[in-house]
């Protein structure tokens, strides 16, 4: 396909709005070859590009991204890029995506470390995304957090899944106890 190499020549463009349209339209084609340009644009040097990847990815909602957005994750340094591809994992909703997102959005351990609050409510928003009953659930443990943001973006996705499903609590009712503490 003729339109594919050029889109994935763009890849190389100098100005990142050009990057990131092409990745928008390789997302579209959904061939193996873009596919597989959207994983190498994870890794772009710059952190809008890199953004775009990963929304575009989640747009995808194709479990086998989840790999490479998780290393992507742990890799980056970024926040906006760091956020943007929680979002990602979060709509992939995989077993591994939600136990990231889980690890994410734990306080850190030790007496003088501690997690950016807005990353950690990324993966909170994230959680609730996922709409899985561990996700659910780690959300759950979450409620009484040190952290005055992430309690507050606790309290906002529970109430916006309750209204959502009604079922909120029925689900972390089942998976709530047996976790142990976030």
């Amino acid at each position: 396909m003729e339109a594919e190499g050029t889109l994935i020549d763009l890849k190389k463009h100098g100005d990142q709005r050009v990057r990131r349209a092409g990745l928008v339209a390789l997302g579209k084609l959904g061939t193996t070859r873009s596919l597989q340009a959207l994983r190498l644009a994870l890794q772009d040097y710059n952190e809008d590009v890199r953004a775009t990847a990963a929304q575009v990815i989640a747009g995808l909602r194709d479990a086998s991204y989840a790999p490479a957005l998780i290393k992507a994750l742990d890799d980056e340094v970024e926040p906006s890029a760091q956020k943007a591809m929680m979002q990602a994992l979060g709509k992939l909703a995989t077993p591994t995506s939600v136990e990231r997102l889980v690890e994410a959005a734990k306080p850190a351990a030790g007496f003088f470390r501690k997690k950016a609050a807005d990353l950690r409510v990324a993966a909170v928003q994230a959680l609730a995304d996922a709409r899985t009953p561990e996700a659910m659930a780690a959300v759950k443990r979450l409620e009484n957090d040190k952290d005055e943001d992430v309690r507050e973006a606790v309290r906002l996705v529970t109430m916006i899944a309750e209204r959502r499903t009604g079922t909120f609590s029925r689900i972390t009712a089942a998976f709530g106890d047996e976790q142990g503490p976030a």
